[in-house]
């Protein structure tokens, strides 16, 4: 309970003397929630105290106050406040700090698209570079195998005509040979 002997008293008072000229009261659910306000009043002016069931009327009340239209970035905004180290006390304090939050939470988050971006690209070229070095690599790999072949063929084949070379040597020397021992009979 709460009475008139609390420091907060006279900010109490105040604020439910301003709450329930709330514009938004009057429309909502046919001002029932304007004359909630009202009876909280009059009864804090009448009988001295606040209790627990105005106070559990008046957090039913503020569970209507919850501004809807609300949107995460408009969120982030209002914690940038944190950041830059601002009080908020008043609208217009409010709107210039959310103007400047906003400012700076857009250049962070175009700085973050440009970095996510920025490692793609990063990591494409990464990967090119990668495939391009493994190519050329198995060419390299493709090139030292056809020179060795190649080099294992020449040599082959020059043993191969060397004894071929041979043989046909032998054969004219025994054709002769025979020729010469066929001309001696």
């Amino acid at each position: 309970m709460i009475t008139f002997r609390n420091e907060l008293w006279d900010t109490l008072v105040n604020f439910l003397d301003k709450l329930k000229e709330y514009s938004t009261f009057e429309i909502m659910d046919g001002g029932r929630y304007k004359k909630r306000v009202e009876q909280i009043y009059n009864r804090a002016l009448e009988r001295m105290r606040l209790d627990k069931s105005d106070m559990d009327l008046l957090s039913k009340t503020f569970l209507f106050l919850n501004e809807k239209d609300i949107t995460s970035e408009f969120t982030e905004y209002m914690d940038e406040n944190v950041k830059l180290g601002y009080k908020c006390l008043t609208t217009r304090d409010g709107e210039k700090i959310i103007r400047e939050a906003e400012a700076i939470v857009l250049k962070r988050k175009e700085k973050e698209e440009f970095d996510k971006e920025f490692a793609r690209v990063e990591r494409e070229f990464l990967d090119a570079e990668e495939n391009r070095k493994a190519f050329f690599e198995e060419q390299n790999r493709l090139s030292e195998e056809y020179e060795n072949r190649l080099r294992t063929f020449e040599e082959m084949k020059a043993a191969k005509n060397q004894i071929d070379s041979t043989e046909t040597n032998k054969q004219e020397t025994v054709e002769s040979v025979n020729v010469e021992a066929g001309e001696d009979k």
